[in-house]
């Protein structure tokens, strides 16, 4: 088994003056095609650019392709209900997690775009290095930048850690300057690890910026016509031969000034076809008509909606709305006790309350046996006149007085408005209530019911309304009065549950309004509903707008840099030119090396312009029939070193 020296000075020597006369040599290696080298900068450049521009317009592409479609917005509310991205995004109806992991692989793939753009800038070294050595051979690396030079060509990260501590060895350890090839090569890597880096930043921020939204597809609706607005019903308008309503009619008796929700019998009067409003007065849902309390400007208003509209459908229409409002007065007017009983109890408030003249009015039972009795003083405010007492103006007002000794609530007992008289320990309580009827028009929104505009019923409308739950507790006949339990019921509920006469007060006004809207709905039939919308509701990725152009930006740069380095090599690149190329990388140095002499004898005489020519083992056969390995040895006076053997 022969050995043979890494590094032999006569051999260098004799290899030097060889590679002088290496223009008179006869090639008869293996020889490249011309184009050869072309070809590899076409690879390394498409490398680069093929996955890069693959990524980016497959972004794109599916970001452009998946774009939620324009709303058809017909009501400016819903926008408010469509759903919106957090900071400004593409929404696209795409997978989130297929969109990021394709956005990953361009930061995944720069990771390994260094070694060809590396590769591409290795052919302006190669020139330099040809141009220095036939001239300025002091712009010549040394050895050891000559190491570090190979490293950076190859794209190794690890090079720039070596390159860094020798460029901070003090000036006085380096015999000689950093060469220009080897600034250029670690800049050149260093610009391309930033960007790299940069990359990875890029997709994190896009990674974390990518949210998922529930997102509210608006258009126009493509269900039948709905009839969700509402109107005065064909059997109660005007044209009627019969001028049923009071306002319109004021000298013939109340029997033919009836609206046409009230029927009378003996002096008693009930709602008619009345089924509907027992099942909406107690909070149910009717076969056509829903109640639903809406707050606009601070009052509440009982408005009638459809039941059971289509889940998907967004309207637009007319409806019919009641709001009444309360006001304890007990403490403003003089409580007079009655010794014969409650019933004997009075009341006298003035003038200066607002009533047309000082009011005054005694305590009946109509609920016999009940701890609180209450009555009803209908007509009691302003324009009130015995002729027209059966007339229902809008607003109509009454004032509902009630006494009794059943312990309240604490907080409510010792309101400050709360008029207790002192003999009989009877709690008092007087309200002063006025009931509107309006004609409204509402959005219904996703389920979200808002007020658009308000305004008073003409008297036809709102005496249809009102009439049932007035004229009802007005009848003679008090046991057949059939809405006086819903207007007891809701009393007592304000009555037992309030803390303060401010929240008694507004519980029982809204009990009112629902039990008057809910007798006096059969007034109303469905009509075409104004405008309308259907929705559809799905999952919307948000793909924010800069993390997204923050990435298109960096392949940009990536597509720019590499077709920079590849007009770059091809102006660089000649025969001489590719045969140094070749030869920058650990490969070139190792045949340099641990060839032997006349391997690298025969490949100077053969011009091998392919770096796998100038090894032995890869021409397909060894002439000594012997294979070169390489291993270390050791000399007592040097350590270790390279040996190349052959076996």
């Amino acid at each position: 088994m022969a050995s043979s020296p890494l590094l032999n000075r006569a051999t260098l020597q004799t290899r030097d003056s060889r590679e002088e006369q290496v223009d008179k040599k006869e090639d008869g290696g293996r020889p490249r095609h011309p184009l050869s080298h072309y070809l590899d900068i076409a690879l390394a450049s498409a490398f680069v650019a093929i996955p890069v521009i693959a990524i980016v317009i497959g972004l794109l592409s599916i970001i452009s392709s998946h774009r939620t479609a324009k709303s058809e917005i017909l009501l400016p509310s819903a926008y408010i209900s469509q759903g919106s991205c957090s900071q400004p995004s593409f929404q696209i109806t795409f997978s989130a997690t297929t969109l990021t992991f394709l956005a990953s692989l361009l930061s995944t793939f720069a990771t390994y775009v260094a070694v060809p753009l590396m590769f591409l800038l290795s052919f302006r070294i190669a020139r330099t290095l040809k141009s220095n050595s036939n001239g300025a051979s002091h712009g010549l690396p040394t050895p050891y930048q000559a190491g570090l030079l190979v490293g950076l060509i190859g794209g190794s990260a690890g090079s720039l850690w070596r390159w860094a501590c020798y460029a901070t060895r003090s000036k006085k350890k380096r015999v000689s300057p950093l060469s220009k090839e080897l600034t250029l090569s670690t800049f050149s890597l260093s610009c391309i690890m930033a960007l790299g880096l940069l990359c990875q930043l890029g997709d994190a921020w896009f990674h974390k910026a990518t949210q998922t939204i529930l997102y509210t597809h608006i258009r126009s609706s493509t269900l039948p016509a709905q009839a969700l607005s509402r109107t005065m019903s064909k059997a109660c308008r005007l044209e009627n031969s019969r001028e049923q309503f009071m306002y319109q009619n004021r000298e013939p008796s109340p029997m033919d000034r009836l609206p046409c929700t009230i029927a009378s019998a003996d002096q008693s009067y009930y709602p008619v076809n009345s089924s509907e409003g027992y099942k909406l007065a107690q909070g149910a849902t009717g076969i056509l008509n829903n109640i639903t309390a809406v707050t606009t400007n601070g009052t509440t208003i009982a408005l009638l909606l459809p039941s059971n509209p289509h889940p998907s459908l967004d309207w637009r229409a007319k409806s019919i709305g009641v709001t009444t409002q309360c006001e304890n007065i007990a403490k403003k007017c003089n409580i007079i006790e009655g010794f014969a009983g409650l019933d004997n109890s009075e009341f006298r408030c003035p003038k200066s309350l607002g009533f047309p003249s000082d009011f005054s009015g005694k305590m009946g039972i109509y609920q016999g046996g009940s701890a609180w009795n209450w009555t009803l003083f209908p007509n009691s405010l302003p324009a009130n006149t015995s002729k027209i007492q059966y007339n229902l103006p809008n607003p109509y007002n009454f004032v509902l007085q009630a006494v009794g000794t059943e312990r309240l609530r604490p907080n409510l007992s010792s309101d400050p408005s709360m008029a207790v008289v002192s003999n009989s320990f009877f709690s008092n309580t007087i309200l002063r209530c006025n009931t509107t009827i309006y004609d409204v028009i509402y959005t219904s929104i996703n389920g979200t019911v808002e007020i658009e505009d308000l305004q008073l019923s003409n008297p036809d409308m709102s005496q249809s309304i009102n009439g049932p739950t007035v004229f009802s507790l007005l009848s003679v006949a008090s046991e057949q009065a059939t809405l006086q339990s819903f207007v007891q019921s809701g009393f007592s509920y304000a009555l037992f549950s309030s803390d303060s006469t401010k929240q008694m007060s507004q519980s029982f006004a809204d009990a009112y309004g629902r039990v008057t809207l809910a007798f006096g709905s059969v007034a109303l039939s469905p009509m075409e509903t104004l405008a309308e919308q259907e929705r559809t509701v799905s999952l919307v990725t948000c793909v924010p707008k800069a993390p997204l152009w923050t990435l298109v930006g960096l392949a940009g740069l990536y597509l720019v840099l590499a077709l920079v380095l590849t007009v770059v090599a091809v102006h660089n690149t000649s025969t001489d030119v590719v045969d140094i190329q070749s030869q920058l990388s650990i490969h070139g140095l190792a045949a340099r090396s641990f060839e032997s002499a006349e391997i690298i004898d025969d490949n100077i005489n053969r011009r091998a312009g392919n770096i796998e020519d100038r090894f032995e083992e890869l021409r397909g056969q060894c002439e000594s029939g012997e294979i070169a390995r390489v291993g270390f040895t050791t000399q007592s006076d040097s350590g270790w070193e390279y040996q190349v053997t052959k076996t």
